[in-house]
């Protein structure tokens, strides 16, 4: 009798719970480690058992058995631990099972507790999992989230284009020039490291306007998947050149969302020259956890801070009696949700803190629990689209939260979406031919990641970290290279804070600006979308953003010191300026522009 030349997997093969997860872990360990059912193994007639003697039948039924290559076995979770530690993703819970004091024997006393109980545990697997535990994949998903990627990067540079000359133009309100020369005179050399675009190369409005047309160029680019690696990082860097050169008109949290997401989704688009059919080709496993990481920061750090700010309004839940009236550019839509009595807001309210703080959390649960997860979040988002103008910001975040889904289920909703599969493969183990291992067609190759991948991903995990670690401890107490570092990072925008409406406003003041050419007849100028004359109907606006009205409410909540950029809008309707007026809505001084 010979000893096996890799580590063989003895299991149950009668028991449906067993065959399961033998299945599941066929799909990670591939050839490094042989499986066979109990049956199999008796009924060979050479088995692979010099060393040890022959194992008793009833042994199968209370645990799984790991022959190794010496002849010596192991069994319950250490048989488990020792064979998924075979592969790079095992190893770190076969050093937990081996060195963390009190994890063997937790893990051996749970492996016991569903030996003993394995009808319940299939069918709890069965209602948590599916009729399988193998991961259907990710690569439709991932071909929806690009493709959702490229329509959103679409709509903020289209958004962007009519407005970017009256916002940042040499004739706009904050002319980009102006401020990099100012960063210039500050700062010098430097100021490139601290504000980074490619608006230093020229500030001019030509090449503003050329940014946004690039913009919308490379986004279709990434739709049709035309290089769709290099497409996203060209999205990504027109964006966020124009963010930094847009100063505070491009400083929504929607806009550092869509850097993020945008930045990740580099590392996530497949490599190639042409790439417009979903294939077979995983991507990387750490951008996609990734990506989760930004959905469960996105959702929790919203109904965290909210709690945090300490505003009563959000305490008493009736903070949503006022949101609907006092918001930026309410819908249609928000007209009726104002008018619901406050048992119904205070309802809401309540719903949606238990979306934002606890459906996160089902992101790292078992598949069907993280689609459930998946839907509670994105119906949250439909809903606060349909009764509020945030421009991009919901749709991106449904984007987002499409990762959350597998393969599974897009081939559910969509039964012939195109999906290339792999080849089915078949590993054969060294007992009579029998074959071992089928690899399931759906589960895809992955790519390795190297070492400049991993250090970028580590890197990336020490700034979510600082960011989740915000909520509870005081920066100043943070080690000075880790505040270092996660400071200049945050130039980039690569990982951020979220959390709107941290303080909900309960009042609306509003900035009216009237012009005259004697100081006696004054006459108001109007906003194409903020809600003013209240004989007019309130407008759907997004996914556009007119940023001016969005800054208009905000700077209503404070004083001209403190946005000195509403003295400059004042300066250039002074001064009739063509790019500034297309900005607003009625002019009335069609023929020449007010003296006061």
């Amino acid at each position: 009798m010979n000893a096996p030349t890799k580590p063989l997997l003895i299991f149950d093969g009668q028991c449906a719970f067993c065959r399961m997860w033998i299945e599941r872990w066929k799909t990670i360990t591939g050839d490094t480690v042989d499986y066979v059912t109990a049956v199999d193994y008796e009924t060979s007639p050479d088995p692979p058992a010099a060393s040890h003697p022959a194992i008793p039948a009833g042994e199968y039924k209370k645990s799984v058995i790991l022959v190794l290559p010496d002849g010596s076995c192991l069994t319950g979770a250490r048989a488990v631990f020792t064979a998924l530690g075979k592969t790079s993703s095992g190893r770190f819970w076969l050093s937990l099972y081996n060195k963390v004091p009190g994890f063997g024997a937790t893990t051996e006393s749970l492996y016991r507790s569903v030996a003993t109980h394995r009808d319940e545990m299939h069918l709890l697997t069965r209602a948590l999992w599916g009729s399988s535990v193998i991961s259907p994949g990710y690569s439709a998903t991932r071909w929806v989230f690009l493709r959702g990627m490229a329509v959103v990067y679409g709509i903020a540079f289209a958004s962007l284009f009519p407005q970017i000359l009256g916002l940042v133009g040499s004739n706009g309100i904050s002319p980009a020039e102006m401020f990099l020369e100012a960063v210039h005179a500050q700062m010098g050399g430097a100021g490139v490291l601290y504000y980074p675009t490619l608006a230093w190369l020229n500030p001019g409005d030509g090449f503003l306007t050329g940014l946004c047309i690039a913009g919308m160029v490379s986004s279709g680019m990434l739709l049709f998947g035309i290089i769709p690696r290099v497409s996203a990082f060209l999205c990504w860097l027109l964006y966020f050149s124009l963010v930094v050169a847009g100063q505070v008109f491009l400083q929504f949290q929607w806009d550092i969302l869509l850097l993020e997401a945008g930045f990740l989704t580099i590392f996530f688009a497949p490599p190639g020259l042409f790439r417009f059919l979903p294939d077979a080709l995983e991507s990387q496993r750490a951008v996609r956890w990734l990506l989760w990481l930004l959905v469960f920061r996105l959702i929790f750090m919203s109904g965290v801070v909210k709690l945090s700010a300490g505003d009563p309004n959000w305490w008493n839940l009736s903070a949503l009696s006022f949101h609907y009236q006092t918001q930026c550019l309410p819908s249609p839509v928000a007209w009726y949700a104002h008018a619901l009595p406050l048992w119904f807001h205070q309802a809401s309210a309540f719903f949606m803190f238990t979306i934002e703080i606890g459906a996160p959390f089902l992101i790292i649960t078992p598949r069907r629990l993280r689609h459930l997860g998946a839907f509670l979040l994105i119906g949250l988002q439909v809903l606060i689209l349909l009764t509020g103008n945030f421009a991009f910001f919901n749709w991106l975040s449904i984007v987002l939260c499409l990762t959350l889904i597998d393969d599974g289920v897009v081939k559910k909703l969509i039964p012939a979406f195109p999906l290339k599969r792999t080849p089915t493969t078949t590993i054969v183990t060294p007992l009579a031919g029998r074959t071992a291992v089928t690899a399931d067609a759906a589960f895809s190759p992955r790519r390795r990641m190297g070492i400049i991948g991993r250090a970028l991903m580590s890197l990336m995990l020490l700034l979510n970290f600082n960011q989740l670690a915000g909520l509870a401890i005081p920066r100043f107490w943070w080690p000075s290279p880790v505040a270092m570092f996660s400071g200049w990072a945050a130039h980039f925008y690569v990982v951020n804070g979220y959390g709107l409406f941290r303080v909900m406003t309960t009042k609306r003041p509003e900035i009216v600006l009237e012009g005259s050419y004697d100081r006696t007849n004054w006459k108001p100028y109007g906003f194409r979308y903020k809600p003013g004359d209240v004989s007019k109907p309130l407008p759907w606006v997004a996914p556009h953003q007119p940023r001016l009205d969005w800054q208009m409410w905000f700077a209503a909540l404070g004083d001209y010191r403190s946005n000195g950029w509403v003295v400059n809008l004042a300066i250039r309707l002074l001064e009739g300026s063509p790019d500034v007026l297309a900005l607003m809505g009625d002019n009335p001084f069609p023929e020449r522009p007010p003296a006061y």
